[in-house]
């Protein structure tokens, strides 16, 4: 079997798994599924990540023959030191550099346009 093959087949028990998850979730009140909202969107992201990346067919392998992938990942995400705090607190300083920097060049280039115009 191809390693492009192996993938499809991990994507599919991935899906079947996240399936299986929302029946679970549809079993529950309201307020538990609210409460398991960001296990669901993580489980979701966690699905769409390894779908996307390339692994050796030996892992791929490994991988069709664990139960339980999406929350054995959700737990390994769970129990790391970094929050997901620090990386949203990240991604917006970023965003922020981003979002002045381009304002400085446009007003800069708006600048530099109405000097000509005067011209």
């Amino acid at each position: 079997m191809s390693n492009q093959e192996l993938m499809k087949e991990l994507q599919e028990k991935l899906s079947v798994e996240f399936s299986n998850y929302i029946e679970e979730l549809k079993q529950l009140n309201p307020d538990q599924i609210i409460k398991k909202s960001y296990e669901t969107t993580t489980k979701e992201s966690i699905k769409y990540l390894i779908s996307d990346s390339f692994y050796s067919d030996d892992t791929v392998k490994i991988l069709l023959k664990t139960d339980n992938i999406l929350q054995i990942m959700y737990d390994g995400w769970m129990d790391k030191d970094a929050s997901l705090a620090m990386v949203f607190e990240d991604t917006i300083d970023e965003e922020i550099d981003f979002i002045v920097e381009e304002y400085k060049e446009e007003k800069t280039k708006n600048k530099s346009q109405r000097k000509q115009k005067e011209r």
